[in-house]
């Protein structure tokens, strides 16, 4: 049953002027084919890659923008943190010169 209606299928198309193989070359089809193409190619050259060209620079600006200022920031917490160990360090020298004092102070 089913191969039947493929054999019919296959005739109907055959009397329609349908290729009958997908490997058949239709050359009014690859001509208009070809035509659409180019059409659509200049037409997307002319409006769309300046507009895809210009934001793709000026994401490229932002994240270099971004990357700068990512350094900046991570300088300054570098020498912050620099900072807050040198304070930390003196603190402790401080409480040490300061236990020192105390205790000698206790002894006498």
């Amino acid at each position: 049953m089913f191969a039947a209606w493929l054999t019919l299928l296959a005739a109907a198309e055959a009397a329609e002027g349908a290729p009958t193989s997908p490997f058949d070359v239709n050359f009014g089809l690859f001509v208009w084919t070809w035509l659409v193409f180019g059409a659509l190619f200049l037409v997307l050259k002319k409006y769309a890659w300046p507009a895809i060209l210009g934001a793709t620079e000026e994401r490229e600006q932002k994240i270099a923008a971004q990357l700068a200022e990512t350094e900046r920031l991570n300088l300054e917490a570098r020498a912050a943190a620099e900072t807050a160990t040198r304070a930390a360090a003196d603190a402790r020298a401080s409480a040490q010169s300061l236990l020192a004092e105390a205790r000698s102070s206790a002894e006498k």
